[in-house]
C-alpha cells in the first residue's frame, strides 16, 4: 500500500498504470476522470463524512449559536454539485445513510442553508465579525475547492475569512491536538 500526500500524485500515477486504485479525487479530476480512465472508473457509497470542527476552547466559537449559524451559512447542496459536480451527498446527520444507525435529516435546521437565520444568530450571539474565521484544513488531500466555498459562502453573511491549509496532516493533527 502507498500512502501519498497529495491527491493529484495518486492520480498521476491512475494515469501512468503505476496505481490500481484511488479512493477519492483531487476536484479538478472529477469531470475529466470517468472518461480518462474508463470502465475502471467505479463511483459508489462511502461511510465518509466531511465535516468542520470548532475549536471549543476558544471563545469566539463557545457560544452554541455561533456555531449553528456557521452551520446554516453553508449551501452544502453547491458544494456538493459545484465542487464535486454531484459525487457527493449534501450531509443531514453526523453519519452517512451508509452507516447503519443514520437518521435522515438528524442534523434539523442546522444543516440546511439559512443565510438570513445564520446573519440574525451570529448578531444575537455577539460575534465579533471584524476578525477573520481561520478555515484550517489538511493540504494534499482535495480540501482546498470546498474550503475556499465555505469561506465565499461565510462572506455572504458578513465573514472574512482565512484558509491555513498548508499543513500536512500530520502536522495538522499536531497543531488541532495541541490547541494551536
Amino acid at each position: 500500500m502507498l500512502v501519498y500526500t497529495e491527491l493529484s500524485n495518486a492520480y498521476t500515477d491512475v494515469l501512468a498504470g503505476n496505481l490500481d486504485v484511488q479512493r477519492g479525487l483531487q476536484t479538478d479530476a472529477y469531470a475529466s476522470a470517468p472518461d480518462i480512465v474508463g470502465e475502471r472508473y467505479l463511483q459508489q457509497s462511502s461511510p465518509d463524512i466531511t465535516s468542520l470542527g470548532f475549536p471549543l476552547y476558544d471563545p469566539r466559537y463557545a457560544d452554541v449559536r455561533v456555531r449553528r449559524a456557521l452551520s446554516m451559512a453553508i449551501d452544502r447542496k453547491a458544494i456538493t454539485d459545484a465542487i464535486f459536480l454531484g459525487t457527493r451527498m449534501p450531509a443531514d446527520s453526523f453519519a452517512p445513510p451508509t452507516v447503519v444507525g443514520y437518521r435522515q435529516g438528524a442534523c434539523g435546521q442546522w444543516c440546511q442553508y439559512r443565510p438570513d437565520e445564520a446573519r440574525a444568530l451570529l448578531a444575537e450571539a455577539g460575534f465579533d465579525a471584524s476578525v477573520p474565521v481561520e478555515i484550517w484544513f489538511n493540504a494534499g488531500a482535495g480540501h482546498d475547492g470546498w474550503m475556499t466555498a465555505v469561506g465565499n459562502m461565510f462572506r455572504k453573511i458578513g465573514l472574512t475569512y482565512r484558509l491555513r491549509g498548508n499543513l500536512q496532516f500530520n502536522e495538522f493533527l499536531s497543531k488541532r491536538d495541541a490547541k494551536e
